[in-house]
């Protein structure tokens, strides 16, 4: 009897003290990596500058040359708007160093969670992961490769990563320098987006003025919400469409509404006619306006096909709101 309460103590405590030994030795109360931000006004216009570069570029490989500061600033640019982290890689000839410096929650057992690891570059356009650290705790090559070889294989990550598989074309990483080159799909070989926004302009048509309804009543002391365009509008193509047309239909809602939200600004990627609307408010989403135009912006590019035009707008769309 004493053996089998002992077995059953065993069992019950075990996992919890293995926890929080884990927990002590992969966190701690000081970050590995302390940076200074916001970025000041030169180190945005280089990045600017970068960007606005690749873009005016017409053929199909794209290059982007970007030095050890300049892919600092952009990781922790972009990972800042949503996460309290800090980021610092180092360059070395074919692999880059990485460390991070994650801000955890109140009532945590430490109050930060430090990462390193280096990604070797491979032949195959991509780099190996080595050298997992997480706090103080080593973690061995094997046991991280088995759960990374996987993760492409696990549906919501799979098509991002055969995307970035399939556009990469070729990394060079020296100690002063990461060039990359990559394949920008033309939208000319999914179909024309100025094709599809004027192939059906009765119906746009029909959503542009649905949204002046919808602006009419709204209050002008009050935000206005992505949300309140979206929600409505698509119970508007929910009811007018069938099985057949239920795509299409959608898709002129998201036109419709980014047309809206971003205004002139995506006039340059897709070109349509310029539309005025009777009010015009800036619209939020979780109360940034930055936020509303990148994702709608997104939203409109991929409805009509190009998920990688997408992707580099939405970071162009990113830097420019700094």
């Amino acid at each position: 009897m004493r053996v089998l309460l002992r077995l059953l103590f065993f069992c019950f405590y075990a996992p919890i003290i293995i926890c929080s030994v884990l927990g002590l030795l992969m966190t701690t109360d000081k970050p590995m990596v302390v940076i200074n931000y916001p970025l000041d006004v030169i180190e945005i216009r280089q990045l600017k500058a970068i960007f606005r570069q690749v873009n005016a570029s017409k053929q199909a490989i794209k290059t982007l040359r970007l030095s050890q500061k300049n892919l600092n600033n952009l990781f922790n640019y972009f990972l800042n708007r949503y996460f309290e982290i800090a980021t610092h890689i180092v360059f070395a000839r074919n692999e880059l160093a990485i460390q991070i410096s994650l801000q955890l929650p109140k009532k945590s057992l430490g109050n930060y969670l430090n990462i390193s690891f280096k990604l070797n570059y491979q032949d195959n356009r991509l780099f190996k992961f080595h050298s997992l650290q997480i706090g103080q705790l080593l973690i061995a090559d094997e046991f991280s490769q088995f759960f990374l070889q996987r993760v492409p294989n696990y549906g919501s990550f799979n098509e991002p990563y055969t995307l970035v598989k399939k556009a990469v074309k070729r990394i060079k990483v020296t100690p002063d320098y990461l060039t990359l080159a990559y394949y920008f799909e033309s939208s000319a070989n999914e179909g024309s987006p100025t094709s599809l926004l004027t192939e059906n302009k009765r119906a746009l048509r029909f959503y542009q003025h649905q949204i002046d309804l919808i602006i009419e009543k709204h209050d002008p002391a009050w935000r206005l919400s992505l949300a309140q365009l979206l929600q409505p509008l698509f119970k508007i193509a929910y009811q007018r469409s069938s099985l057949d047309t239920a795509i299409d239909e959608n898709k002129w809602v998201i036109m419709a509404v980014s047309r809206y939200v971003n205004q002139s600004e995506i006039q340059r990627y897709l070109p349509f006619n310029k539309l005025n609307h009777k009010l015009q408010y800036a619209t939020f989403l979780y109360k940034r306006m930055d936020m509303a135009k990148h994702f709608m912006a997104s939203a409109l590019l991929t409805a009509v096909g190009n998920s990688t035009l997408a992707v580099l707008l939405g970071e162009k769309k990113r830097i420019k709101g700094c």
